[in-house]
């Protein structure tokens, strides 16, 4: 019996995860850098992208030609509809079956296996909080970018801890956990120029990606004691708390809140004063934590687009065509 090619793919910053499966097997589970398919510098609507990225997934002739075939993406940057009808409209110049491009938030509801309403919540490389009603739609808030926002994400924590550090510094009270963390981390060395040379090498490598990659060294000052450490993780569970109780009061009925993406599964201090938060207001609405890969998301919502339902606008396949969120 001929089954029809489901592709997740869950693109974030530093990597992107596809999978590719037929009915319930999986026939592919690969991860490749985000940078082989988006360059830095591109918006990720850049018609280029499409096609890098299908060359990056190796899919096979068969599976991309295939008009029976649906391919859910899930991305990081996903930030208005415009962005998303464009992307999608580049991949279906390059892949003959169904295609729906998300923001990344999007997929972590089904991935959790959570059919309903939810909050979704991603803290990695970047952060956004989202409130999804169960049947596409979906109401954001937060995911401005590390330069303007983004708590709770790698970068942002980072700058953050380097401000308070300088700040410290000037007023003459310095925090030499929090400093020494991140120096180590940095490779600058200690030493009496040590808050200057980490301002200096914070200016020298400036992008998400280099600021992110020392972002263990806030939770390593944190567990050490660090005064501003401590602060700093504390300030950005209360942003993504508040931004979940905006959510929960716009729209309640959400039958639990998702925290997922690469910091806030890692360390437990960030996931724990969240749920505390949370629960501080809402003490019966369960806080998970994404333990599955997030492509699982995708991978779902793909399926849903090769099985009929009814009621749903039908493409000239014979497939449902769901609603599109950014």
């Amino acid at each position: 019996m001929f089954e029809p090619v489901a592709i997740g793919v869950d693109a974030g910053g530093t990597k992107t995860h596809v999978v590719i499966s037929r009915a319930d097997s999986t026939e592919r589970d690969a991860v490749v850098p985000t940078r082989s398919w988006w360059p830095d510098g591109l918006p990720l609507d850049d018609p280029g992208n499409a096609r890098r990225l299908i060359a990056a997934l190796a899919l096979e002739d068969a599976d991309r030609l295939d008009p029976q075939a649906a391919l859910v993406m899930g991305a990081h940057r996903v930030d208005s509809q415009s962005v998303a009808t464009n992307l999608q409209a580049y991949l279906s110049e390059v892949f003959a079956g169904l295609v729906r491009v998300h923001n990344d938030a999007l997929l972590i509801g089904p991935a959790a296996g959570i059919t309903g309403p939810s909050v979704a919540v991603i803290a990695g490389t970047g952060s956004i909080v989202v409130a999804l009603d169960g049947i596409g739609g979906s109401r954001r808030l937060g995911g401005y970018g590390h330069l303007l926002g983004d708590e709770g994400s790698a970068p942002a924590l980072v700058r953050d801890l380097a401000v308070a550090v300088t700040r410290g510094a000037d007023r003459g009270e310095p925090d030499p956990i929090a400093l020494g963390a991140l120096a180590r981390a940095a490779g600058v060395p200690e030493g009496p120029e040590c808050v200057n040379d980490l301002a200096t090498w914070m200016h020298e490598h400036p992008s998400r990606t280099d600021w992110g990659d020392l972002a263990p060294a806030v939770f390593d000052a944190a567990e050490l004691g660090s005064p501003m450490a401590l602060g700093v993780v504390g300030a950005h569970a209360a942003a993504l708390a508040g931004l979940i109780a905006i959510h929960l009061t716009r729209e309640p009925g959400a039958r639990a809140v998702v925290l997922a993406g690469g910091v806030v599964t890692h360390q437990p201090r960030l996931a724990l004063a969240i749920t505390r938060l949370v629960h501080d207001q809402h003490p019966d609405l369960p806080v998970v934590i994404l333990e599955h890969p997030p492509v699982g998301g995708a991978v779902t919502l793909a399926r849903s687009l090769l099985r009929p339902a009814g009621g749903a606008d039908v493409g000239s396949n014979g497939l449902p065509i769901p609603p599109m969120g950014a």
